[in-house]
């Protein structure tokens, strides 16, 4: 049973606006999973990634098949609110690239005016990917940037990844 007052209606808070949201890696492992999850929520989500294995499950997204480890495109940048980089040496290509896309996504998020980077690092993997994880932290530490950003490492649960992936982007949207 619930009460309610004349002076005190219950009303529920208008939702947010939709995030325009970048994935980079978005089709392989982490990267999907947090794209599936931002469309499922009404997001606009555009994926870079290598090839098109999962085009079907992201039909409602814009996929631009390009290479997680090269600098992105301006155009494909430009727009968003947040880039999210879920890149993997396992499955998007040469790990030892990891720290070097850090650096480029910032100067991309920075040139661009997208205000927000999420990292998805690696919980394991080769010794080579594990460093190269290591390296673009302290890349994202130590640049002198507006872009606000935040790192967290995938668990073998993608999906609640993906879901706390998502909230913290939706949860600071406007944190300055």
């Amino acid at each position: 049973m619930s009460c309610q007052t004349a002076d005190a209606p219950m009303t529920s808070p208008a939702p947010a606006p939709a995030l325009r949201l970048l994935v980079v890696g978005g089709t392989c492992l982490t990267g999907f999973a947090i794209a599936r999850e931002a469309l499922a929520r009404g997001h606009h989500v555009t994926v870079l990634g290598l090839g098109t294995d999962h085009a079907e499950a992201l039909e409602d997204a814009d996929v631009v098949a390009g290479d997680p480890f090269a600098p992105p495109p301006e155009d494909v940048v430009s727009g968003h609110d947040a880039i999210v980089s879920a890149v993997s040496g396992q499955c998007d290509g040469d790990p030892r690239m990891i720290f070097v896309l850090a650096s480029w996504l910032l100067q991309a998020a920075e040139a661009a005016g997208v205000p927000r980077l999420l990292w998805a690092g690696a919980a394991d993997g080769p010794d080579d990917e594990m460093l190269a994880q290591a390296q673009a932290l302290e890349v994202l530490r130590s640049t002198q940037t507006p872009v606000r950003w935040s790192s967290f490492t995938p668990t073998p649960d993608l999906v609640a990844d993906a879901r706390a992936a998502v909230d913290e982007l939706e949860q600071n949207r406007t944190a300055a």
